[in-house]
C-alpha cells in the first residue's frame, strides 16, 4: 500500500485521505457517509509530500477500504447506572454497608459472652451483601447481553445471554427513528432508540436504556 491521497468529499467537503491502492475504487466518505471514486493521480501526486501535506492528511478522515467493506461505527451495551441510579445507588449502598460491617464485627475486639451473638449478625451481613452482590452482577451480565452496533450499511442489536436473538435493520431501509426519554433520563443522556423499516408497520429494533440515543440516531440518519 501507499501513502494515503488528500480529496474533498462530494458530500459534505471535508478533508478525506484515501489510501492510494483505493484510487479508482468506490469508497465512503467517514463522516457523511457519500460515496464517490477517487481518480488516480495522473502524473504528479496530489498532495506533494511536504510538512504541510503531511499534517493536512493527519488531520483528516483516512480511507483504507472500499465502500462495500462493512465497518463498525458505533457499539454500545444497555447503561446500568444511568439507566436507573435510584436503584443502583440502593443495592450498592446495601451491598458495600453489610460487608464492611459484617468485617467489623468480627474483627473487632469482644469479650468471649459477645463473641457468638457477634458471629450471627456478621454472618446474616455477609449473607445480606452477598445477596445484593448477586443482584448487581447479574444486572451488569443483563446490560452486557444488549448491544446495539451501527455499521455503515445497518443497525444491528442483539439480546441474550445463552440464546442469542438478531435484529437488523439496513440504513437504506430505516423509515422511522424515535428516541423515548424521561426528564432525569435525559439529563444523564440515556435513553430509548426504536427503529422501523420502510417495509414493516411495528418498530423492527428496540433498544433501552442506551447512552447518548439521539447521538446514535444522527449516525444512522447521516447514513441513509
Amino acid at each position: 500500500m501507499g501513502d494515503p491521497i488528500l480529496y474533498k468529499c462530494p458530500g459534505c467537503n471535508d478533508d478525506v485521505a484515501v489510501e492510494s491502492h483505493l484510487c479508482g475504487e468506490s469508497v465512503a466518505c467517514p463522516t457523511c457517509g457519500s460515496k464517490f471514486v477517487p481518480e488516480p493521480p495522473r502524473a504528479e501526486p496530489m498532495q506533494v509530500a511536504t510538512e504541510r501535506a503531511s499534517e493536512d492528511i493527519s488531520e483528516a478522515n483516512v480511507v483504507d477500504r472500499t465502500a462495500d467493506d462493512e465497518t463498525i461505527i458505533h457499539q454500545v451495551h444497555q447503561a446500568m447506572f444511568r439507566r436507573n441510579p435510584f436503584w443502583f445507588l440502593l443495592l450498592s449502598t446495601v451491598f458495600v454497608g453489610c460487608l464492611v460491617l459484617s468485617g467489623v464485627i468480627w474483627f473487632w475486639p469482644a469479650d468471649q459472652g459477645r463473641w457468638e451473638s457477634a458471629t450471627s449478625l456478621g454472618l446474616v451481613l455477609l449473607l445480606i451483601a452477598l445477596v445484593f452482590g448477586a443482584m448487581l452482577l447479574v444486572w451488569w451480565v443483563r446490560t452486557r447481553s444488549m448491544t446495539l452496533t451501527v455499521t455503515n450499511k445497518r443497525t444491528r442489536l442483539r439480546e441474550g445471554i445463552l440464546a442469542k436473538q438478531t435484529t437488523e435493520v439496513q440504513h437504506d431501509d430505516v423509515r422511522n427513528l424515535q428516541i423515548d426519554q424521561s426528564a432525569v433520563q435525559r439529563l444523564l443522556s440515556v435513553g430509548d432508540l426504536a427503529i422501523s423499516s420502510s417495509g414493516q408497520d411495528d418498530l423492527e429494533v428496540v433498544a433501552k436504556g442506551i447512552p447518548s440515543p439521539g447521538e446514535i440516531a444522527a449516525l444512522i440518519r447521516k447514513r441513509q
